[in-house]
């Protein structure tokens, strides 16, 4: 594989989101369906990225599906803030910044889950970074990116969509979340 195919290698510093809310709908013997609200910000880094712990109803479900809502903050916090560092094409570390004001969500899909009488679950979200700029090669970015120069003297490339106005390369990235975002039901340990 050529250098101009290959996705950028970051070195993530930073990356949160802001989750609205989580939605989990299955089938079982009935149909299950809540949402449940989180409104805050997730650092992707913490060791266990917990969205919180919920209750459901007991039983068996088939085909779960949980939907992180994400948006921007009432205090203005973006609902998606990333910044990392890579080595560009001529081998100079520059920066990459990743944001949003715009709500997206993630669609992931979770396998059978069966659901205790008494039981408490949590909903663990886990991030492979290395997916997040998937299909954007160094000399992409490069070429067709918004990029400005620090006060350091360091490149800063820019991948922010806060408005109407098409983004270089905000599409992809925003497309990436079923891939970069996964979720493990599991039991609550008390």
């Amino acid at each position: 594989m050529d250098s101009a195919s290959q996705t950028i290698p970051v070195n993530w510093s930073s990356a949160t989101i802001w989750v609205e809310k989580i939605s989990l709908a299955a089938q079982g013997k009935g149909a299950l369906d809540t949402i449940i609200m989180v409104g805050k910000k997730l650092n992707i880094f913490s060791a266990d990225a917990l969205a919180g712990v919920i209750q459901l109803p007991a039983g068996s479900y088939k085909d779960a599906k949980v939907r992180l809502f994400c948006r921007k903050s009432p205090r203005s916090e973006f609902a998606l803030d990333f910044k990392g560092t890579f080595t560009n094409s001529f081998g100079v570390v520059d920066s990459v910044l990743v944001r949003s004001s715009l709500p997206f969500e993630a669609n992931l899909n979770v396998s059978e889950i069966v659901i205790g009488q008494t039981d408490n679950y949590k909903a663990t979200f886990n991030f492979d970074l290395s997916k997040m700029l998937t299909g954007i090669s160094t000399k992409a970015l490069e070429q067709g990116g918004r990029s400005s120069i620090g006060i350091d003297g360091k490149k800063l490339y820019v991948i922010w969509k806060g408005g109407s106005a098409d983004e270089p390369f905000y599409n992809q990235i925003i497309q990436h979340w079923q891939s970069v975002a996964s979720v493990v039901i599991s039991k609550a340990v008390e």
